[in-house]
C-alpha cells in the first residue's frame, strides 16, 4: 500500500510540473512576442496590397443607418498621430476630414453596432486594422508638446479607445480612425487622405 501512495504521489509531482512548466513556457512567449512587436521601430506599409475595391469619393464612408454627421471639420491638408505599437507614432498628412457620428433625433446610440459596422466596411473595402487600444504614452507626450491641431476637434483626445485602419489604393492612402469610449451619446471618426 506504502508503494502505490508514494508512485501515485510521485505521478502527481510530475504532472504538476510538468504543467507549471507549460504554462511557464506559454508566458514565456507571450512575453518574447510582445517586447518583439514593442520594439519594432518601422512601420512597413509595402507590406500592405493596395485594393482593387471601389472606394468611392471623399471622404468615403456614410454615418451608418439611423446616424448622422455633425460638427464637420473639412481641411485641405491636416496632421495627425497614429499609432502601430508602443514605441511606434506615425505623422501622416493630407486632407483631413473629422466629424461626430451620432444617431439620429429618438434613435438610442449603439456603440458597438456603429464601431463593428465601420470596422466591416473599412475591411471590406481592403482595408487593415492598424492599430486597436487606448492612446499610447509616447503620443500622449507628443500630443501635449506638440498641441496638433486635430486634437482640437475632440473633446478629449486622451481617454478614447481607438481603432486607426489604412486602406491603400493606387492614388494613394486612406488612414481612417475611430474614437469611442468616452461618450455615451457618440464618436468621433477622422479621415486623412494621403495622396501619391
Amino acid at each position: 500500500m506504502k508503494n502505490i501512495v508514494f508512485i501515485f504521489t510521485l505521478f502527481l509531482m510530475f504532472f504538476y510540473s510538468s504543467c507549471f512548466q507549460s504554462s511557464q513556457k506559454g508566458l514565456t512567449d507571450k512575453s518574447v512576442n510582445e517586447n518583439i512587436q514593442s520594439s519594432i521601430t518601422e512601420f512597413d506599409i509595402n507590406s500592405i496590397p493596395i485594393t482593387n475595391s471601389e472606394i468611392g469619393e471623399y471622404p468615403y464612408l456614410s454615418a451608418p443607418k439611423g446616424y448622422q454627421y455633425i460638427n464637420e471639420h473639412n481641411r485641405v491638408y491636416e496632421e495627425k498621430y497614429f499609432f502601430y505599437n508602443d514605441s511606434l507614432v506615425m505623422t501622416i498628412g493630407g486632407q483631413y476630414y473629422h466629424v461626430m457620428v451620432l444617431p439620429i433625433d429618438g434613435q438610442e446610440f449603439s456603440e458597438t453596432s456603429v464601431v463593428k459596422n465601420y470596422e466591416e466596411t473599412i475591411l471590406q473595402l481592403g482595408g487593415v486594422l492598424v492599430y486597436s487600444g487606448g492612446i499610447i504614452n509616447k503620443a500622449t507626450d507628443l500630443l501635449r508638446k506638440n498641441s496638433m491641431r486635430y486634437a482640437k476637434d475632440m473633446y478629449d483626445p486622451y481617454p478614447y479607445n481607438y481603432k486607426q485602419f489604412l486602406v491603400r489604393t493606387s492614388q494613394g492612402n486612406i488612414w481612417f480612425e475611430l474614437c469611442y469610449g468616452l461618450n455615451t451619446k457618440g464618436l468621433d471618426f477622422t479621415v486623412i487622405y494621403e495622396k501619391r
